[in-house]
């Protein structure tokens, strides 16, 4: 089973707005280095709506490469036709892929029973394990949806919690005697669904700070919850409140700052994401030299 600290990470682009494959390379070897336990490829985080299918293709071909079984490979594949999300799940699990991210459609009046078969579609025909992101384009899973999915496929794992009910986690692992298991899935709430038994993390914040959430994760598992509380307050919430301050600037303020940490070489995003303004910029700069991961506001390494 899938456990601990899994980055959700952007998906880095050249000036000209074609996939940078050196900087992704360095993100997935950055992200290694700072002890996560596993990586999640296009995801919101990664502008999987922004790319085309042999992109998607391409990226899951690098990561899997890349991690050669070093750490656990989750792939976004969330689309709102189920045939094309199936496929793309067929093709994470042939290279080597141990669990497919997948939001509830998001296009169109979807049914309970739609649903149902939009996942249990996705986990049979990939032939590779689920983990529903539960609040993804803000849809909240029911439990009982959960339920008559595990009734049509044993692919349905797991479970991204983002919906702001920290009680689900313990909800979810009752109702299914654990054999589904909740991540955590929104920095500002990390503490509490850990505390009632989150199995793991699902976040964009360790694009810059993995080594922190896996340490605040064996802290809570060492039931040491005061230390990791701290190490939540001093790090990971000081660079939510920035990062996700504006929710249509997030995956931008990401690129920026890893950008400015010498792990990737472009900022770019795709529309319809646009640009940061200059005064965002600085906002995020003085964030980072506070944080001390960069030691000016030139953004050298610290």
């Amino acid at each position: 089973m899938i456990k601990g600290n899994q980055v959700i990470i952007v998906t880095p682009f050249n000036e000209q707005g074609d996939i940078d494959e050196r900087s992704l390379n360095n993100l997935l070897d950055h992200v290694m280095d700072l002890g996560t336990e596993g990586v999640i490829a296009l995801g919101t985080t990664g502008e999987f709506y922004a790319l085309t299918n042999a992109e998607k293709k391409r990226v899951i071909d690098i990561a899997s490469e890349r991690l050669k079984g070093r750490a656990s490979l989750i792939v976004g594949a969330s689309h709102s036709g189920t045939e094309i999300a199936a496929e793309l799940a067929a093709y994470a699990s042939e290279k080597g892929a141990d669990a497919v991210l997948v939001t509830p459609p998001y296009y169109g009046q979807v049914t309970m029973e739609g649903m149902i078969q939009h996942f249990a579609t996705i986990g049979q025909k990939g032939n590779i394990d689920l983990m529903i992101y539960d609040g993804g384009g803000g849809v909240e899973v029911p439990v009982g949806v959960i339920d008559q999915v595990r009734q049509l496929t044993s692919r349905m794992r797991y479970l991204k919690l983002t919906t702001p009910k920290p009680s689900k986690v313990r909800e979810i692992h009752d109702a299914f005697d654990r054999e589904v298991g909740v991540f955590a899935g929104e920095d500002l709430l990390i503490m509490p669904e850990l505390m009632e038994g989150a199995i793991g993390l699902t976040t964009a914040a360790g694009n810059l700070r993995a080594d922190v959430l896996t340490r605040i994760f064996q802290l809570v598992q060492e039931k040491k919850f005061q230390e990791a509380q701290v190490l939540h307050d001093r790090h990971i919430a000081p660079q939510a409140i920035v990062t996700g301050s504006i929710r249509n600037e997030f995956i931008q303020c990401f690129k920026y700052s890893l950008k400015e940490m010498g792990v990737i070489a472009c900022d770019k995003v795709r529309l319809p994401l646009t640009p940061l303004s200059d005064v965002r910029k600085q906002n995020l700069k003085q964030m980072l030299i506070n944080q001390q991961l960069i030691s000016s506001a030139e953004g050298s390494l610290v």
